[in-house]
């Protein structure tokens, strides 16, 4: 019984030949290339390489405070708003009545507010400045 394939050996040796000559042609197509081209077109790699990472990494990090920041106003306009819609029921109700506390009205139910007035007054931010 035989412990070494001479066959094998051979098989390697030539798969060795072919790596060697592809690298020497790829190295030889580089060494075409003036040397100043291939500095600035490695400047240009890393330059991408590094800006691609660091949008990654700040992306990753301020996503959280990016989302905390956007509930945070949302909950906000919506507080706003639900005071606002509030008062105006509120204001509704009292005109509704004749202004005096404790009489009834003929009507069951008060008439709502001007919406687009409860709207406007719960602006804040950006969403006002964009009127």
């Amino acid at each position: 019984m035989r412990f070494f394939d001479y066959n094998y050996g051979m098989q390697k040796s030539e798969q060795i030949k072919e790596r060697v000559s592809f690298i020497n042609a790829i190295r030889g197509a580089i060494s075409k290339i003036p040397y100043t081209a291939r500095m600035v077109s490695t400047f240009v790699l890393v330059a991408a390489t590094t800006g691609i990472v660091t949008l990654g990494v700040v992306s990753f990090v301020w996503e959280n405070h990016f989302n905390t920041y956007t509930n945070e106003n949302m909950g906000a306009l919506v507080e706003r708003l639900a005071e606002n819609i509030a008062d105006g029921y509120a204001d509704g109700m009292a005109a509704s009545s004749g202004g005096a506390e404790g009489q009834q009205s003929d009507s069951i139910a008060p008439e709502p507010p001007d919406p687009s007035v409860i709207l406007a007054s719960a602006s804040v931010g950006p969403i006002e400045s964009m009127r």
